[in-house]
């Protein structure tokens, strides 16, 4: 008997559930268009909630779209229920997919979670089928209109949803620091949406900004326009003239825009300024003495981007090739122009050919009142009060100078930053292409420079070199290495390790991150420096390597603008602000970001003496 009660309870709960859970259907007739659901008895409630809001949704896609606007006539929406999700392979992550020459549209589960806007992701697929009814060439999976630019209208859409939000958007720069630039993020093309690089999962897209960034190029320049915009982009090659067309900007333009307008309420320009530890313009200046009041956009330095890039510190490092001290020393091609042929004459004369690189850099300025020669502590005083541009001489390499007395020489004519070494041994110091360290001659040479209140620049040293500098100073002087990458990025023997980064740290001292490609890059392998891919977060990233070993008062900026092929977004000096921005997106506090932008920088130099020749310092 009780086996009879059983099986007949079975069958009423079987029957119970086919009835609970059989197929339904609701259509709905709006304007021109017929919206046909399909969806399980228990999914009712979520039919009608779409339903509801539908005419919105067509009159929001009318007022958008303008005579653009065209759905086909019938669309099927289907309302997958937890169990079919469940039954199949669809991730339980899933929220909304569409199948644009089926004209259906299946909505999952997640949809309905909180904080998700079912309707809002209804809309984004429907105008994703406008874009392509309009725009596309025939019909199928094609659609000619820039993925970021589908993207953002069809987010447009999304108004109620907790994904779109600007702070979960700042949250997200925050928490994946790389979220632009993976995953062949472009600028200025296709991609304004943004992955995160998973090394488990692989590419995973996690967010998209591009809702606000054509949010931002609507309010520029008004809805009419953006629309003749889409008119054109649709299948033209030729984007970035376009986009120099209707914004006077190009697509990377707008992308940094918005990731200002992402940390409005902490950037302001005029707050943020750069000093910079290295510089190679003197190159350019040999060329062409008026060669900083050029406005050639290709230029990596003019007094214009200097101004735009806010600039209160520049370093101009004095380089020559070992053509000029060695018989045997090669010649380059670019070594042309007036400043290159006199040096030509005063080859084998270091004291006259470094004059002529001194007096080249000195009379660039010499018309210009709002730049401050760095020669004493009280420099920096009227760098800050008055807000000039202070100029900073340093050489790179010690090849240059034959012994001592060449170098007090060199300070004595306004040098204040010595780079040790280039990238050969000297006669004070081993290159980071070997294991030497100081000589005895260089031991000496550190603790005059010292004594002079002058600086040690290891940028190009070896890791040797490195040490003995510290040791000889006893940890106590702060060492700088003007413009160096990170070994813990990009592994080779120009890059600092850990080990060196940390020691120069606990001397108070400074890591001047680069901006050469080939020092940033995380290839593994060499490649032809014009292939490398770098952009403004490879920078970032190195900053932040350096601050995470360290701490956010050891690491500054060191551009080594001159004959570089800098990164993709810091092509000249105006775009330096980039760096402000995009460490505000990562979360660091204002504090910080002037710390690594200009503060760390003036705190090491504070450490200068006044201004006075050797004499005075040794008699004083």
């Amino acid at each position: 008997m009780n086996k009879k009660l059983i099986i007949i309870l079975c069958i009423l709960l079987i029957i119970t559930n086919c009835r609970n859970t059989g197929s339904e259907t609701l259509i709905l007739n709006v304007k021109q268009n017929v919206f046909q659901f399909y969806y399980e008895t228990g999914d009712k409630q979520k039919a009608i909630q779409i339903s509801e809001q539908i005419p919105d949704i067509i009159n929001n896609l009318e007022n958008f779209f303008g005579d653009k606007f065209h759905l086909k006539s019938k669309i099927v929406i289907k309302i997958i229920s937890d169990k079919q999700v469940k039954d199949s392979n669809t991730p339980a992550a899933k929220n909304i997919s569409f199948l644009p020459w089926q004209e259906t549209v299946k909505i999952y589960p997640k949809a309905f979670s909180e904080g998700r806007d079912p309707a809002g992701l209804l809309a984004h697929e429907l105008s994703h089928s406008i874009i392509r009814n309009n725009y596309a060439r025939f019909s199928g999976l094609y659609n000619p209109v820039p993925r970021w630019l589908d993207e953002g209208i069809a987010n447009q859409f999304m108004r109620n949803d907790r994904m779109y939000t600007i702070k979960n958007l700042k949250n997200a720069l925050r928490k994946y620091p790389r979220l632009p630039g993976t995953a062949d993020f472009l600028y200025g093309n296709d991609a304004f949406s943004l992955f995160i690089k998973n090394e488990k999962k692989g590419p995973l897209k996690i967010y998209t900004i591009s809702k606000g960034i054509v949010e931002l190029i609507i309010n520029k320049i008004g809805q009419n326009k953006f629309l003749k915009f889409l008119d054109e982009v649709a299948g033209n090659k030729n984007r970035k003239e376009l986009f120099n067309k209707y914004f006077e900007m190009s697509g990377e333009d707008i992308y940094w825009e918005y990731r200002r307008y992402l940390v409005s309420g902490e950037y302001d320009d005029n707050d943020y300024k750069v000093a910079d530890l290295h510089n190679d313009i003197l190159i350019k200046l040999l060329q062409d003495g008026e060669y900083l009041s050029e406005n050639d956009p290709n230029q990596q330095m003019s007094f214009k981007t200097i101004n735009k890039g806010n600039f209160n510190l520049l370093t101009f490092a004095v380089w020559l090739p070992d053509y000029y001290f060695n018989k045997e020393g090669k010649k380059y091609d670019w070594m042309t122009g007036k400043g290159w042929d006199m040096l030509d004459k005063y080859r084998f004369q270091n004291r006259n050919l470094i004059m002529v690189c001194l007096n080249t850099i000195k009379n660039t300025f010499k018309d210009h009142k709002e730049y401050v020669l760095i020669n004493g502590k009280n420099d920096l005083d009227t760098i800050e009060n008055h807000k000039k541009v202070g100029i900073l001489l340093s050489v790179e390499g010690l090849h240059i100078a034959n012994d001592i007395e060449d170098v007090k020489w060199l300070y004595n004519n306004g040098v204040r930053l010595f780079g040790l070494v280039w990238n050969l041994d000297n006669n004070f110091a081993g290159s980071h292409g070997n294991k030497n360290g100081l000589t005895e001659e260089g031991k000496e040479l550190v603790e005059n420079i010292v004594e002079w209140g002058a600086f040690i620049d290891v940028s190009h040293a070896s890791e040797q070199t490195v040490f003995d500098v510290i040791d000889v100073t006893g940890g106590k002087y702060p060492v700088i290495a003007s413009h160096s990458g990170a070994k813990g990025i990009r592994e080779m023997s120009r890059n600092l390790s850990d080990d060196a980064i940390k020691a120069i740290a606990k001397t108070g001292g400074i890591v001047g991150v680069p901006f050469y490609k080939v020092l940033l890059t995380r290839d593994k392998w060499r490649k032809p420096e014009k292939k490398i891919k770098v952009s403004v977060e490879d920078v970032l990233d190195n900053i932040d390597y350096v601050v995470n070993i360290t701490s956010v008062d050891n690491v500054a900026l060191g551009s080594d603008y001159g004959l570089i092929l800098p990164p993709y977004g810091l092509e000249n000096a105006e775009f330096v602000q980039r760096l402000a921005i995009g460490l505000l997106n990562r979360g660091y506090s204002s504090e910080a970001v002037k710390k690594v932008l200009y503060k760390n920088v003036f705190r090491v130099l504070n450490n200068m003496s006044h201004s006075k020749t050797i004499s005075q310092i040794t008699e004083g």
